[in-house]
């Protein structure tokens, strides 16, 4: 979940269970193994104008069904974690096209057969009826993958599988998977702002904000060299090179970025 947060270029905080979630405008909750305080708390965050996106990851409990209407459909059984699946786009949903794929590995029951892990700690793939969600995604048999829902004033992005569990079995995932444009799709309808964006998920942005001016880390994840273009969604006065102080660009709402392989560039932006 972090990983696809990063890769959608998004500035991310951790909210601990206690924790109040005013300061929030998106939640990512990668499982739902949650107490009925913790969803109670979701579903007022949802009620009130924020947007969570969230992957089913218990069948067995039926958590999921506490939240039956906020996140819009009822649970009516559920599989065992296929070793892979895909999912297609029934419609477009931000940057991702009706018609495109997402596929997803998993070593669900390979492991925990040989582990000798108790039911309860498998991981299940929930199969659902829609009541007010959108499909957005089915998997290859049509049964719904990921749906979209509208609760109060606020928005539920809601897998019916753990996707992030899922891509934490699969090395290297990041390179060629496409999910971070999941995130990025509720993002965007949100209306959460991101301060900084680039055009590569592989260039992870971390801004630090002064009461005058920001520091801008970005960070090359892969062994090549990458050029992107850095997007502001506030124009800058002023880019400079943070070791050097070299001014780079004056008075620019977007600027071209050049990073060596598993390279690090520090901006100063004001």
């Amino acid at each position: 979940a972090f990983i696809l947060a990063k890769q959608a270029h998004l500035n991310v905080a951790i909210a601990r269970a206690a924790d109040g979630l005013d300061r929030f405008k998106v939640l990512i909750v990668p499982t739902t193994h949650l107490s009925a305080r913790e969803m109670d708390n979701l579903r007022a965050f949802v009620e009130q104008g924020g947007s969570i996106i969230v992957s089913a990851t218990e069948a067995l409990s039926g958590r999921i069904a506490y939240l039956r209407d906020v996140v819009g459909f009822t649970n009516t059984d559920y599989i065992l974690l296929p070793k892979e699946i895909e999912i297609t786009f029934e419609r477009d949903f931000g940057a991702l096209r009706k018609g495109d794929r997402l596929h997803c590995e998993s070593d669900t029951l390979g492991w925990y057969v040989s582990h000798e892990k108790p039911e309860n700690e498998r991981q299940y793939y929930t199969i659902v009826e829609p009541t007010t969600a959108e499909v957005l995604a089915c998997d290859a048999t049509g049964r719904p993958a990921l749906l979209l829902n509208r609760f109060g004033k606020g928005h539920v992005l809601c897998f019916t599988f753990g996707a992030e569990y899922c891509l934490g079995h699969m090395p290297d995932a990041y390179e060629r998977d496409e999910t971070y444009k999941v995130y990025e799709g509720l993002v965007d309808i949100s209306g959460l702002e991101r301060p900084m964006d680039c055009d590569s998920p592989a260039v992870e942005l971390g801004v630090f904000e002064g009461e005058t001016d920001r520091v801008l880390m970005a960070i090359n994840h892969t062994k090549s060299p990458v050029a992107t273009n850095l997007r502001l969604a506030r124009k800058a006065a002023r880019i400079t090179d943070f070791a050097s102080d070299k001014v780079l660009g004056r008075d620019v709402s977007a600027f071209p970025l050049s990073l060596p392989a598993s390279g690090v560039v520090v901006l100063g932006i004001q």
